[in-house]
Parts: structure tokens; C-alpha cells; sequence
């Protein structure tokens, strides 16, 4: 079976991997059961060897037999991609070649493809293949300055309760706001405030928050270009 994590959000990406990996193999069989392969790529040398070295793993019976789980991580390959990795016409061939091979040629019984990238063209076969006979899941979008804050309330409704602290829903809402929609720093920063507040169960407040979260939400381009606009032709007037 594959499984095609997409998106912007590096964590959710990894946590989705990891979930299906230990669903699928014991921590005591990683050694052999498991194949973790760096996928991102900056030249078409290294597509080919990644490309190489998957189809042998997921198409090579596991040391002891029984099942295993090759991790493309991070790929920057596969359709809708850009950059150098693959703009060599070897590149696009043996990418093309990959994909077309894994929908016509059934993986090895109890043998498992997970792959995170940040984009996969929802138009191509390909996609559309993974969607039906396996699994995708989307892990974040690019967000314009208006989406952040409610993308960071829904992650950190999700996300706290497994920090074990409480929070009032103004106290929410300023965590969103200072430290906005990207899960890996929502996770970092709630684990900083239940190493401040000493234990689980702890109601966090605006003034720990002012302690101790570091203030991550930045002006995006487009919005800093229009600010700077606004003061220049304040300044002409």
C-alpha cells in the first residue's frame, strides 16, 4: 500500500509517516523492516540514486522476511515539483518511469511505500492512483496573512491536548497570534511552557505566554510590501 503525506507543515508530514510506520512495524523489527530514504534532491544524479535505491528496497524481500516500509522523506520529485532536481529531461524520464511502474506492478506482499513531499499534482494518474487503491492526506497549504489565525486556533485545538495544559479561549487565541499555524514551533513552544509551568494539567496564561513563547508570526511579503507602499505615499502627502 502507499501513503502520500502532502503539504507545507513539516510536522504533521513526519507524524503522519511515523503513525502508519509503527501501525505497521514493531520498534524491535526496524532494523530490517524498515528503510528510511532522503529524497530530497538538489541534482538529477541524486534523483536516480533515489529513485534506484527505492525500487530495489521496496521490491527486496526483508532480511527475516515478513513485511516492510520504505520512507521516501521529503521527496521534491514527484509531479508539480520544481527545481533543479528535476528540470533533466534523465530526471523526468526516470521519475515518470517510477511512478508508472508502481501503479503496474504490485508491491511485495506485507511491503508498504509511505512518501512526504510538499506537492503532488492532484491532475496526474499517478495522484489520482494513490487517492483510490491507498491513502493521502494533506498537511498544510501556503496561507495568506488572513488564514493564519484561525489554521493556528484549529492546530492548536488539536494539538494541546496532548501537552497536558489548559487554556482559556483568549489565552488561545493570543498563543495563535504570537506564535501562529506552524505545528512543529506549536508543538516546541507548548512543550517550553509545561517545562516553565512544572507540570501537566497547568492553566497557561497571556502573561506565561509573554514569558516564555517566543513571538514566531512574521508580515508575509506581499503584506510588507503593501505597508511599505502605505507609509511612502504618506510620506509624499
Amino acid at each position: 500500500m502507499l501513503y502520500l503525506f502532502l503539504g507545507t507543515d513539516d510536522y504533521l508530514k513526519s507524524e503522519g509517516a511515523k503513525r502508519v510506520i509503527d501501525a505497521l512495524v514493531p520498534k524491535e523489527d526496524r532494523d530490517f523492516g524498515l528503510e528510511t530514504i532522503d529524497a530530497a534532491c538538489d541534482t538529477c544524479a541524486d534523483v536516480l540514486s533515489v529513485i534506484d535505491r527505492a525500487g530495489e528496497a521496496l521490491y527486496t524481500a526483508s532480511f527475516f522476511g515478513g513485511g516492510k516500509v520504505v520512507w521516501l522523506r521529503d521527496a521534491n520529485f514527484l509531479p508539480g515539483a520544481k527545481g533543479r532536481a528535476v528540470e533533466a529531461q534523465d530526471a523526468k524520464d526516470a521519475v515518470a518511469a517510477f511512478l508508472e511502474g508502481l501503479q503496474n506492478d504490485p508491491l511485495p506482499e506485507g511491503h508498504h511505500l509511505v512518501i512526504t513531499a510538499n506537492t503532488c499534482l492532484k491532475t496526474t494518474r499517478f495522484y489520482k492512483w494513490v487517492a483510490k487503491a491507498g491513502k493521502v492526506e494533506e498537511c498544510g497549504t501556503e496561507l495568506r496573512s488572513w488564514q493564519l489565525e484561525k489554521a493556528a486556533q484549529e492546530r492548536l485545538d488539536a494539538l494541546l491536548p496532548a501537552s497536558g495544559l489548559r487554556m482559556s479561549p483568549a489565552v488561545r487565541a493570543a498563543f495563535a497570534r504570537r506564535v501562529g499555524a506552524d505545528s512543529r514551533t506549536i508543538v516546541s513552544e507548548l512543550e517550553k511552557l509545561r517545562t516553565y509551568l512544572g507540570n501537566a494539567g497547568a492553566d497557561v496564561s497571556e502573561a506565561d505566554l509573554e514569558a516564555i513563547t517566543s513571538a514566531a508570526v512574521g508580515a508575509e511579503p506581499f503584506d510588507l510590501s503593501n505597508a511599505l507602499l502605505a507609509l511612502s505615499l504618506i510620506h509624499i502627502s
